[in-house]
């Protein structure tokens, strides 16, 4: 049985991610003549928790960054309570 993904983003987010995976596209065809899903297309049809993950992720990249290389955010973890 075949899985189904959604995606939960928007449209511009959908394109760009669709402009990354024709960069990283390894399709190729089988002797048969039909097409052999590479890793990346099959990850976009198959698999929703991967898809769910890249848009969390992006979602939060730059405050990750910004916590990481800003020495005043994790101050507070580092005192007593």
């Amino acid at each position: 049985m075949q899985t189904r993904t959604i995606w939960n983003g928007t449209v511009a987010e959908a394109r760009e991610l669709g402009e990354i995976l024709t960069r990283y596209c390894m399709c190729v065809w089988d002797p048969a003549g039909r097409p052999a899903c590479c890793g990346p297309h099959s990850m976009l049809v198959s698999d929703q928790r991967a898809l769910d993950g890249l848009l969390f992720v992006r979602h939060i990249a730059s405050r990750l960054v910004q916590e990481e290389f800003d020495a005043r955010a994790g101050a507070w973890s580092a005192q007593p309570r």
